[in-house]
């Protein structure tokens, strides 16, 4: 994902879009800078599940922090790449109880994101957020054990 992109670049650039169409070309834009998963890291251990469109995320530890996280997704449907991108944006680079502490549906509503996802695509969304805080809460507990 590019450097460019930050989440503060994204609420700010948010904020003064009240078109839908332009907010849906927006978050579409978010997902073209995805890092590419291998062909082997789109199968069915990384695949999300209650998502319409075929979605795949990886978690990794963070190469220049290990007691950090960060997650790879990728997606059939450029619209949930663009979800998944601002995701990255929230998700990456924060410790495993950094990400189970995070108000995520504060920052939905401030996104605007009622307003571009459809009840279906909403299910796929809060999916990739389960799977994230499920990575999240695995690394925690591994962490306390050692």
């Amino acid at each position: 994902m590019s450097a460019s992109n930050s989440l503060e670049r994204v609420l700010e650039d948010l904020a003064f879009i009240d078109d839908r169409l332009e907010r849906l070309q927006y978050m579409m834009e978010l997902g073209r800078d995805l890092d590419p998963l291998s062909e082997d890291e789109h199968c069915d251990a990384n695949r999300v599940q209650g998502c319409m469109s075929n979605v795949w995320l990886v978690a990794e530890a963070d190469p220049q922090d290990e007691a950090r996280l960060r997650f790879r997704v990728d997606s059939d449907a450029e619209f949930i790449k663009g979800l998944a991108g601002l995701l990255l944006l929230i998700f990456n680079g924060h410790t495993p109880r950094e990400i189970l502490e995070i108000q995520i549906e504060p920052l939905i509503a401030r996104l605007k994101l009622g307003e571009v996802v459809t009840s279906q695509r909403r299910n796929g969304l809060h999916g990739m957020i389960a799977r994230i805080r499920g990575h999240a809460q695995a690394a925690w507990v591994a962490q306390r054990e050692t």
